[in-house]
């Protein structure tokens, strides 16, 4: 079969690569803006799906504006961890490619569910220093990191 036949039967039989993204929050900032332009301007070649750590928001309505199948699990503060069973639920049950974390909360979630769910490929954004962060989050985030496929950064500092 000639390429160009294999990508079209391919791309008929539904066999595009399926990327959950994974994030913190649902409010608008630099992370969210483009985690949306990915969604808007991969639709064709990656089956996309978003999953959201806290409440809906801004981020969800216009996933969801793009044909996104979107899910907000409603985390609010650490008493709700029990709702990353939720989590694992989704990723058993959608069975993505690839799981693309954004964000510290997310990262964490994305490399310890993920794993447990068996998501072979896992990557996790590092989008700034997070100058926020405690020592305990360091050493998370650094006990974890090793779960992760790849880690991927848009600055030098992060």
């Amino acid at each position: 079969m000639t390429d160009v036949r294999k990508q079209k039967t391919e791309k008929n039989s539904g066999s595009r690569i399926k990327i959950m993204h994974l994030t913190t929050d649902s409010q608008l900032g630099g992370t969210e803006k483009m985690i949306l332009a990915f969604l808007k301007n991969s639709s064709g070649r990656f089956q996309n799906s978003l999953i959201i750590l806290k409440g809906d928001g801004a981020l969800s309505q216009a996933a969801r504006e793009y044909n996104i199948k979107t899910y907000a699990l409603g985390i609010k503060h650490i008493g709700h961890i029990w709702k990353l069973c939720r989590l694992y639920k989704i990723l058993k049950q959608e069975r993505p490619h690839v799981l693309q974390s954004y964000l510290f909360h997310a990262n964490i979630a994305a490399r310890i569910i993920g794993s447990l769910a068996g998501i072979r490929h896992i990557i996790s954004g590092q989008r700034n220093i997070d100058a926020w962060r405690k020592w305990h989050h360091t050493l998370i985030d650094r006990i974890t990191s090793p779960l992760a496929e790849s880690i991927i950064s848009n600055t030098e500092a992060g």
